[in-house]
């Protein structure tokens, strides 16, 4: 698992990041700059990533959540 920053300065407010969903790979946070930048999750060896088409102003803590999200 990973662990992000995400903007904090108190090592308590860090984000773990899950391994892919699909193949068990490490991930990676990116930003988009278009439309105002946005983050999202890429998986460093299937691709798999959070939505990078919508535009929504994610932050890297969104962007992480959404990524570390899973169907029960």
């Amino acid at each position: 698992m990973n662990e992000v920053k995400a903007n904090c300065t108190s090592p308590a407010e860090r984000i773990v990041m899950l391994p892919c969903p699909f193949c068990g790979g490490d991930a990676g946070v990116g930003r988009c700059y278009q439309g105002g930048g946005y983050y999202f999750v890429n998986c460093t060896e299937c691709n798999a990533s959070t939505d990078q088409l919508s535009g929504f102003p994610f932050t890297k803590k969104d962007a992480v959540e959404l990524w570390n999200k899973r169907a029960t």
